[in-house]
């Protein structure tokens, strides 16, 4: 079975793929940092270009996250986030991260 056909809304910012081990998020939003949650309020936030952030080997989004400000200027940042658990294959991952492009 194709574990990147699952697909499960969570919230209005994260939503979870692949078994519910890789989440996909805007982490500004998350957070409650008030331009963006101000953006997401008037419904202007989806009109930028999406940006969104792959981790590395650690598999959160904790790396760039003093960034994510400035680059939220210009762009809707969206991050992945990879549990711990997870043991999909990076053909998985990579199928979720279309999954999740396509559908954005």
């Amino acid at each position: 079975k194709n574990r990147s056909s699952i697909n499960t809304k969570t919230s209005s910012s994260t939503t979870t793929y692949l078994q519910a081990t890789v989440t996909f998020s805007n982490p500004l939003l998350d957070e409650g940092y008030p331009p963006t949650v101000h953006e997401y309020k008037e419904k202007t936030l989806t009109s930028k270009p999406l940006l969104l952030y792959v981790p590395g080997f650690d598999g959160t989004n904790v790396a760039p996250f003093l960034q994510y400000p400035e680059l939220s200027t210009i762009f809707d940042v969206r991050c992945m986030r990879v549990s711990m658990s997870d043991r999909s294959t990076f053909e998985d991952l990579r199928d979720g991260i279309f999954q999740y492009l396509e559908e954005t």
